[in-house]
Parts: structure tokens; sequence; C-alpha cells
């Protein structure tokens, strides 16, 4: 019988001094990520700092999470940043007493005794003849040669080609220095107690590697902290961290690869872009809460690492291509930018992982035949008809596993038939469809252009035309009056209250008769199509959109799954 192992943690709520006391050392791994703050986050600090002196109440700094063997030797899985700003603060604290140390002023005996104090306490015992300090907090391997030199001469070492994530540490430093300018060494010493005693932390204590990052997927589960993207590279450069094989150079290429990546996709769609990939060839597709637990399954040990960098790497290009139909990934394929273009307006995620594998699966011709009728699907599933994503992203996630394993594109394609929403249905659902215009004019602009290019077999019309309401969105009182003052408020955003104009052809408060004419001299079929109308009230309106819901189930469509 396998035992259920156990996470032990030992929560402790503490203020700056308590936990920076008795000999504690804290360590950031040396593959954790490089300092980053810059002066918005500074700035706020000082902020609560400024609360706790002049409210005489303590500010809670949040969490940090940390590991340990021996209640000494700390290492620090969450929050750094914070650790790192406060120590330079004190060191720009220190940097203040040392110049007034060195004018001989009054108080210097207090001075060096506070300094003495401060160093010990905050920064680390001084090793006066070999000039290193015992160092209270160790950085990771970008910054803490750069912080160590900073807290030994308790200046800025000027040099050439510093990174910048150690000229933030510079400015950081600088911005506090400033801070303490004018104060003598009393109001420093008020102003460090705030600090000692005021700023409260949570510290979460943990026994081993394991059970520091379970904590750690919990709390960011919690919306605490760091982002999907750390949380996953922490895991897998701490798998790296383990085996002795690897390098700096190895962690130098991963943090290469993984700036590319990121530089591609940018934090926010990170996470979509790991279920999407790990989706392609795995099912059930986990939930976002789950993908983590089943990324460390797939990628778990040292040896995979590099293998799932380069899986990544290949399909960041399309996954960030598929989203942008304007990217030079469709230059050679240029009949894939309309679909995309589409679903791009729409905000339509749910088939990027079933569309990465067609690609990296099918040939061209197949993929965009695919590509089509996954559009047709979406405009009538999603778009009009507003179904729960949930059925939709199951069946993709199956479509994408047969996909992998060699099933032929119209097999796939018989997959959508149970979810399909057929003529009937879609043509229902359309003609009672509303879309807030304020809101939506790009997405009902292509909708309609869309359909104008199908009725009239002709070409797509200009992107530069203008949404022009029938029933004015606020119309008059001789407006209202006219349509009707029961029904008003519910047509101006139906989908059949709205044209397409030029620019320059702004119709606003016009009469119908007026705004009639202007329709049926227009180049588009649904522009006549309302001035056939004798007068526009909400039965007018509603019989112009069903006969807009009978070309869109002629328009988006697919054929294999219609019945007649």
């Amino acid at each position: 019988m396998n035992r259920i192992k156990k996470i032990t943690l030992d929560p402790r709520n503490q203020n700056f001094s308590e936990v920076m006391s008795n000999g504690k050392q804290y360590v950031v791994p040396h593959f954790q990520r490089d300092y980053s703050w810059e002066e918005d986050q500074w700035d706020i600090l000082w902020q609560d700092i400024e609360v706790v002196r002049t409210s005489r109440t303590q500010h809670f700094m949040g969490y940090l999470l940390l590991q340990t063997d021996d209640d000494r030797e700390f290492r620090v899985i969450d929050g750094q940043q914070r650790l790192t700003t406060l120590s330079l603060l004190i060191l720009a604290a220190l940097s203040r007493i040392d110049a007034l140390i060195r004018e001989n002023g009054s108080g210097k005996e207090a001075d060096q005794q506070r300094m003495d104090t401060w160093r010990n306490t905050y920064v680390g015992v001084l090793d006066t003849i070999t000039m290193k300090t015992d160092a209270k907090l160790k950085l990771n391997r970008h910054n803490n040669k750069h912080f160590q030199d900073l807290s030994i001469h308790l200046d800025v070492v000027q040099q050439r080609n510093v990174l910048r994530t150690n000229r933030c540490i510079n400015k950081c430093f600088e911005y506090f220095r400033h801070k303490f300018a004018d104060d003598n060494g009393q109001e420093i010493a008020r102003r460090i107690k705030d600090i000692e005693e005021g700023l409260i932390f949570t510290s979460i204590i943990v026994s081993d590697d394991i059970n520091a990052y379970v904590v750690f997927e919990t709390l960011n589960a919690r919306g605490i902290h760091l982002s999907p993207s750390d949380l996953l590279k922490n895991y897998l450069l701490s798998q790296l961290a383990q085996d002795d094989r690897f390098g700096d150079e190895n962690f130098d290429d991963f943090e290469e690869r993984w700036s590319s990546i990121l530089e591609q996709l940018g934090e926010r769609e990170f996470t979509n872009f790991l279920r999407s990939q790990y989706g392609i060839s795995h099912s059930p597709l986990p939930s976002k809460t789950d993908l983590y637990r089943s990324l460390k399954d797939k990628v778990n040990h040292s040896n995979h690492i590099f293998e799932y960098m380069i899986e990544l790497e290949k399909s960041a290009p399309l996954y960030a291509a598929l989203q942008n139909h304007h990217d030079e990934f469709w230059k050679d394929i240029p009949d894939a930018r309309e679909p995309l273009e589409l679903l791009k307006t729409f905000n339509v995620k749910a088939p990027l992982s079933l569309l990465m594998a067609a690609y990296q699966t099918y040939e061209q011709l197949d993929f965009i035949r695919l590509l089509k009728k996954i559009v047709n699907f979406s405009m009538r599933y999603n778009i009009i008809g507003n179904r729960l994503p949930n059925a939709q992203e199951t069946l993709y996630n199956k479509m994408a596993n047969q996909i992998v394993k060699g099933t032929g594109i119209r097999d796939v394609i018989r997959m959508i038939g149970d979810l399909y929403p057929l003529d009937e249905t879609f043509k229902s659902d359309f003609v009672v469809k509303i879309m807030p215009s304020r809101q939506s004019t790009k997405k009902i602009m292509l909708m309609l252009r869309l359909l104008e290019r199908h009725i009239s077999e002709g070409d797509l019309p200009s992107s530069e035309l203008t949404l022009e309401h029938i029933l004015p969105y606020s119309p008059d009182d001789e407006w209202q009056e006219y349509f009707g003052r029961d029904d008003y408020l519910q047509a101006i955003d139906r989908l059949g209250n709205f044209a397409i104009m030029p620019a320059t052809g702004n119709m606003a408060q016009e009469s119908f008769n007026e705004k009639k004419s202007k329709l049926a001299e227009s180049n588009y079929k649904i522009n006549q199509h309302i001035a056939k109308y004798p007068r526009w009230d909400m039965d007018n309106l509603k019989e112009h959109q069903t006969w807009l819901a009978r070309q869109a189930a002629s328009l988006w469509k697919i054929s294999e799954l219609s019945r007649k």
C-alpha cells in the first residue's frame, strides 16, 4: 500500500526584524528569476512605510514561501523581490549613516553603533581582513555578486555593460538613498524601527522541495504573486538544478529559449498555450488548475526538459500566428487569413489545439479546409448560438488527439456532428440575435461584410465602411413615436437594424424615408433589401432579420453535416 506523502507546514506571522533575526540566512536559488522591481513598486513600499509611521498600525507584506532543512538557511521560493528591496532600503540607510560618520559631526559614536547593529542584523557580518560578508541574503546567479559588492561598498560600483536587472538594483538603492538624504541618525533610526516592527510577513516554511512547490502552486492558484509562466519555469529549473550534469551554460540556454517563447506569446497567453500544446496529444484536457500537475507528470526528469522546450519552441510561433491573421507566418497560405480574422475578431480560442494539430499533421489544403469548417461551426455554435464551450472544448481535444493518431480529415469533420447546430436551430438563434453595437462594432461589421459578399457574389466590401443604425442608436421623440415607443429599446441592437454605409454617409436621425432612398441607391444587397420596406417598425425589422438568417445559414454551413 502506497502511503500518502505528507506536507509539513509551519506558518508564522513575523515582523521584518523577526524574519531577519537569529543568524538566519536567505538564499535565492540561482535559477530563480532576476530582480525586476521598478519605481512603481518602490514607491508603493515607501508609502506603506509612511502609513505605518503616521497611523502606528502594522502593514501586511504578504507571504514568504521558504524551504529549510535546519531553520538557519532558508531557500526563498517566493518573496525574493520584497526581501531584496527591503535589504536595498537598509543599505541605502547605512550609506547615509556612513556619510554622517565620515562628516565627524555630533553623534558619531551613536551612528557607528547603529551602523554595526543594522549591518550585522540585515546585511551580514563583514570580515575586515578579507572584506567579504557572510551575507544574510544571497541572490541568484545574475544578481548576487552585484548585490554583495553594493553591500560592502554601500555605493554603486561603476561598471560597463551592467545587466538590466542589476541596473534595477542600482536604481532601487539610489531611490531609497534619496529618501534618507536629509535625515540624521535619529530620524533614520526611527524609520528603521517602523520597518522592523511595522512590516508583517506570513512565513510559510516547508521541509523539502516537493512540499515547497506544492504549496507554491496552491498559493498561485489562490491568486497570489507569480505568473503561470514563472510557476512552470521555476519547476523546470528546479529539476535542472538537481542534476549535477547541468551548469550555468545550460541555465543560460534555458532562459534564452524561455525568453524567446514569452516574447512571442506574452504572459497572458502562456497558460492557454501550454494547455493547447498539451491537449494536442493528451486527453482529457486538464483544467488550468490541474495543468501543472499534468505537465509535471509529462516532464518528470531533467532529461526531458530540453526535449519539452524544443516542443514549445516549435509550437509557439504557430500558436501566436493562429491568433494574428496578419502574421508573416501566413504569407504563403493567404487563404488562412480571412477565417483566422473571424476567429480573432470574435475571440474564439477553443479550437487552437485542434488547429495546431491540423497544421502540424495535414497537408495545407486539408488544414485550410478544416479551418474553414471550424469557423462555420464556431459561427453557429459560439457566435450566434452562444452555447457553453465546455462540450466543444472536449470535442476539440478529442479531434486533435485523433489527428495526431492519423485519422483522416473526413472522419475528423464528422466528429463535429453531435454538437453541430442544424439550419433550423441556427436560423432560430439568428433571428433573435442582439449584439450591443457600442461594444461589438467590429464584429457586426465583419459579419455584414461577409454576408454581403455571399449574397451579392461579389468582392468583400471595404473595411473602411461604417455601421449604420436604421432605427437610430439614440432616437429622438419623432423616431420613437414612428417606430413604436414600446419596441424601440429592444430593436436598436438587433442584427436586422444594421446597414453598412460609407463613412461620409452617416444618416443619424434622418427619417426612414430619407434613409430609404440612400439605401436603395447603395451597391449593397443588404441595404437594398431594407429599402424595399414601406416603413421601419418591429415587424419589418424581424422580417429582414429572418431573411438575413437564411443567408447566414447558407454561408456558414458544413455541408457534410447539414440535413435537408
